[in-house]
């Protein structure tokens, strides 16, 4: 096993570990939902591991709120933006409380 594939996974791999089928996985690629970092056709695509993650949080959002393929990328950076804003709500929080006297 190389470094590379150990970094990234096949397009058939990605299928496999995320439960989506070929044709719907080449779906969430030309919505740009998961974007292949190697590769020109699906057989010789090839993805970061973190695509597994996307794809299965992609297909949870189709499947659980019934959303049209072409809205899922917004609501994933969406998601992410919220992620981000959360960490650095925590850390300002945290540099806060060691100026706040417990009274």
């Amino acid at each position: 096993m190389t470094a590379l594939s150990i970094l990234h996974v096949s397009f058939e791999e990605l299928c496999e570990f995320s439960s989506i089928t070929e044709t719907l996985m080449v779906e969430l690629v030309e919505h740009g939902v998961v974007t292949p970092v190697a590769g020109a056709i699906p057989a010789e695509w090839q993805f970061s591991v973190a695509a597994v993650v996307v794809a299965k949080k992609a297909s949870r959002i189709h499947h659980d709120l019934a959303m049209d393929w072409e809205s899922i990328p917004l609501v994933l950076k969406l998601l992410e933006e919220i992620e981000i804003l959360r960490a650095e709500n925590s850390r300002l929080k945290q540099r806060l409380s060691r100026f706040m006297v417990d009274e």
